[in-house]
């Protein structure tokens, strides 16, 4: 596999390369094979290969929404650092690798702005569409006319916005996995044009905004915030689009602070899953399908993730009401 994938996509391949350094969790396994993309010709090449040979593999941006696991990923990991970014009236076409605050700032520079909201957020702007990524009421959705991907059939085409079907935390390519991936290879955003020292002002903000969040490894926001339909009078303050944040839930629950082996719940926010250095993704599985069994035990509802689980045989690695729960 290694000489083939390196006679085909004419880039450099290596072997076993650990993936912790390269996730905000700093937990996961090696990848079996793994190529550096470093723009969009490289990455049509990489990923056109992989489809060809129908292997198993992975686009990996800013590793900031995924658990790999401890014994890391079989298949072909493709590291996306494409970042071009071209200016098109008040449209932007972006490359997909492009981390979020370099976008952002690269377009303040050029006096465009529209996405200020996402400051902060770790991550690129192909997996902020994939998430449908947002803060502060907005989300990336909001401001995304087309993008280009390239389709299981290996061929390139541009798919409108309203195709994608957004939602809460979601988008068309959620719902896709195994042989049926896509890849997105380019954005089209819709700008908003404004005064440099304005679109600063926000980017400062937003930042501001942010600065009380925990500091250390995660991937933040560790699970989605549910949508309820009997809704207790006492949550009606914080109900927003009939979703209640999983961050309440989980303080009923006394979830702040909880631990499992290396990793923990973070004491400021009671949705964050921290890792203390040494971690494994077993027990931040283990900790989350806890925290999961204890919301549904107290509240009848059933927590979803918002990262992805990478590398993993089984969604359930153990029954947490078979056992008790971690201290």
């Amino acid at each position: 596999m290694l000489k083939t994938l390196k006679q085909k996509t004419g880039l450099e391949v290596q072997e076993n390369v650990p993936l912790k350094k390269l996730t905000t969790m700093g937990i996961g396994g090696e990848a079996r094979y793994f190529i550096k993309v470093n723009n969009v010709h490289e990455l049509l090449a990489a990923a056109k290969t992989v489809i060809e040979l129908k292997a198993k593999f992975f686009i990996l941006g800013g590793g900031s929404n995924i658990i790999v696991s401890d014994s890391g990923f079989g298949g072909v990991v493709i590291k996306n650092e494409s970042g071009e970014v071209s200016i098109e009236s008040n449209e932007a076409v972006v490359d997909s690798g492009i981390q979020l605050s370099v976008l952002i700032r690269k377009l303040a520079e050029l006096d465009f702005g529209g996405l200020e909201f996402m400051m902060g957020i770790p991550g690129t702007l192909g997996g902020a569409v994939v998430n449908n990524a947002g803060a502060f009421g907005d989300t990336i959705s909001n401001h995304l006319k087309s993008i280009t991907i390239l389709d299981q059939e290996g061929e390139v085409r541009i798919v409108l916005k309203e195709d994608l079907k957004f939602s809460y935390r979601s988008s068309l390519f959620k719902q896709i996995s195994g042989q049926k991936k896509v890849i997105i290879l380019r954005v089209r955003l819709i700008l908003r044009q404004g005064a440099r020292e304005e679109i600063a002002r926000k980017i400062n903000n937003y930042l501001r905004l942010r600065a009380d969040q925990p500091k250390g490894m995660t991937c933040g926001s560790y699970f989605k915030n549910p949508r309820v339909e009997i809704i207790e009078e006492s949550w009606e303050p914080i109900i927003k689009d009939g979703r209640i944040p999983a961050g309440y839930l989980l303080e009923q629950i006394n979830a702040k602070g909880r631990k499992e082996g290396g990793v923990f719940v973070s004491p400021q926010h009671a949705n964050w899953i921290m890792n203390k250095g040494k971690g494994k993704a077993e027990e931040v599985r283990i900790l989350a399908d806890f925290l999961k069994a204890d919301v549904e035990r107290k509240f009848g509802i059933r927590l979803e993730e918002e990262i992805e689980y990478i590398g993993f045989e089984n969604d359930e690695i153990r029954n947490p009401n078979d056992e008790s729960n971690p201290n």
